[in-house]
């Protein structure tokens, strides 16, 4: 029985309470009247996740949480007391945030990003927001102009911190911060840069390569209005280039440069000329 994850059972007997569910270890859980569907009976196999309910039994449910062991999540603050915080995780039964796991002041409807855990102890789930060792601190595989996840967990005197694709960590400077991100925002992010310590500075728009292609309808456009050619090329003064196209060379050069490969354009001495399809 794999507590806080995805299990596959099968069903072996209906009771007054709801199906009886075998694990692929033989145990036994229940899967409560309510999460019984029409077209489960004995002998179906079923996928529920299993936890323990307010009696601290073993239960499980069809419904899926917003994260499972060994995964972060953002997630709303619902009720706080001296000894935890209790977080809506998209579960009947909130999620516990001990005190002792906080790493910042809490309130009802604030928002945190936590890493759930089977605590070992008491074989009960959890949350916690001391993670940082846990990170991953090998950013190899990571490149610049990389898409991800971000899930934004403190504020940092340069900006917020934030787990990159559940597995490393990030700075976004507050300077490329847009407004209204703050602790607990999740969004799509682009590694902006890799220092040689391995450190991740993140950019909330598309940089690089992506970033500029982006911007190819422009020259596209251009070409359209100009009657399908325009007598610039890569050799063109960076100012004529600015001015028809509110790029730098650099950027034109690219975009130019994709566009030909995606066959979309061709180059000539004089300039650049739209192919036209048919």
């Amino acid at each position: 029985m794999n507590i806080g994850k995805m299990n596959r059972c099968k069903a072996v007997r209906l009771t007054a309470y709801g199906l009886v569910l075998q694990t692929e270890g033989d145990q036994e859980v229940l899967l409560p009247n309510k999460y019984c569907t029409g077209g489960m009976r004995v002998g179906s196999m079923v996928d529920v996740f299993i936890y323990k309910d307010s009696e601290d039994r073993p239960v499980a449910t069809t419904l899926t949480p917003l994260a499972m062991v060994d995964e972060y999540a953002a997630l709303q603050v619902k009720e706080v007391n001296h000894t935890a915080a209790f977080l809506d995780w998209g579960l009947e039964k909130d999620l516990m945030l001990p005190f002792r796991e906080q790493t910042m002041e809490l309130r009802p409807g604030s928002w945190c990003v936590v890493r759930i855990y089977l605590d070992k102890a008491s074989n009960r789930l959890a949350a916690t927001q001391k993670f940082k060792p846990l990170i991953d601190l090998d950013t190899s595989y990571l490149r610049p102009g990389d898409e991800c996840e971000v899930k934004f967990y403190e504020k940092h005197e340069h900006g917020f911190l934030g787990i990159v694709d559940g597995r490393w960590s990030g700075l976004l400077f507050a300077e490329d911060a847009p407004r209204g991100l703050g602790v607990g925002s999740v969004g799509r992010a682009w590694i902006k840069t890799i220092s040689p310590e391995g450190k991740v500075r993140l950019s909330m728009s598309a940089i690089g390569y992506k970033a500029v292609m982006e911007e190819a309808q422009v020259v596209i456009d251009r070409l359209e209005d100009a009657g399908g050619f325009l007598p610039l090329h890569d050799q063109s003064d960076p100012d004529d280039i600015r001015k028809e196209f509110g790029l730098s060379k650099k950027a034109f050069k690219k975009i130019v440069g994709g566009l030909f490969k995606a066959g979309q354009i061709e180059m000539t001495p004089e300039g650049i000329r739209l192919i036209r399809e048919g």
